[in-house]
């Protein structure tokens, strides 16, 4: 099992990286992307059996501003680059419901979802653990 997350707050998968060991998928078997260009190389050269994807990313780890259109991107890629290995699967993640409409249409075409990051409740991390077991089986 491997998974990619691709978020700028990697602080907020602390409880999703101990659930994660609880069904016995280790730190070692998860890698952390800053940026959509860190995802996309990581992306390049490892296969991922899932990826989850901050709809709100900036280009490069090195720069505040964060869009939608840098998570597209990443998407795109994943569908027309031969230099990209597909994902088993995709989960956009966000807590800013105008970037999840605006990434909705291209997530829903490939059959991915987008849930939504909540600080106050955990359902979004249930969501990625259930998702990870299926895989698993």
């Amino acid at each position: 099992m491997k998974i990619l997350i691709a978020d700028d707050c990697k602080t907020r998968y602390k409880n999703l990286l101990a659930s994660l060991e609880e069904i016995g998928v280790t730190k070692e078997q998860v890698t952390l992307a800053g940026s959509s260009d860190e995802a996309q190389t990581h992306l390049e050269n490892e296969r991922y059996d899932l990826l989850v994807l901050d709809i709100l990313l900036p280009l490069y780890p090195t720069e505040a501003d964060v869009s939608h259109e840098n998570s597209l991107q990443v998407l795109y890629s994943i569908n027309h680059d031969e230099n990209t290995i597909k994902p088993g699967k995709v989960i956009g993640i966000t807590a800013d419901s105008g970037a999840a409409k605006a990434a909705s249409e291209s997530f829903a075409k490939n059959t991915w979802s987008i849930i939504e990051y909540s600080q106050t409740d955990n359902e979004w991390l249930h969501t990625i653990i259930n998702c990870v077991k299926y895989i698993q089986q």
